[in-house]
């Protein structure tokens, strides 16, 4: 056989393992990949400690919270206020307290810094980082309102 034979011979087997009535995902989950993006949500899930929900919040805001070690690049995954158009106010990012790779759940805290000359509603959104823009991040998101400080 000829190289260019050999070639040919692999594409093939490539084009019909994608155009397999399994698709990918299905193929995936078969194998027990715990990769596959059907994964179970709970994978998935943020569980913010502080602030709570409507509080009154002056800068520097801190949060703390934990999520999946799936939500983390790096060790940090970013975060942000928007006020109520969605325009950003403020970005931080949040960073694990321990070993983030895992798809166990991670502790984190942050501190956001923001400046605002009276009370504002605005959501604080902690966003699942993922740098290779393949799928919808998961986001997390709490309504504040920022008070100026004293």
């Amino acid at each position: 056989m000829t190289t260019r034979t050999l070639i040919l011979s692999a594409s093939l087997l490539l084009m019909a393992g994608a155009c397999s009535p399994n698709g990918p995902d299905e193929q995936a989950a078969q194998r027990g990949d715990s990769n596959a993006s059907g994964a179970d949500d709970t994978a998935m899930t943020l569980t913010l400690d502080t602030p709570a929900s409507g509080a009154d919040v002056t800068s520097p805001l801190e949060f703390s919270g934990s999520a999946s070690g799936l939500w983390y690049f790096e060790g940090d995954f970013p975060v942000r206020l928007v006020d109520g158009e969605g325009a950003v106010i403020a970005e931080s990012y949040a960073s694990s307290q321990s070993n983030w790779m895992t798809e166990e759940q991670v502790a984190f805290k942050g501190t956001i810094t923001f400046d605002v000359s009276e009370a504002t509603e605005a959501t604080l959104i902690l966003q699942e980082d993922d740098p290779s823009g393949m799928k919808v991040p998961a986001e997390k998101k709490v309504a504040l309102t920022l008070v100026p400080a004293d």
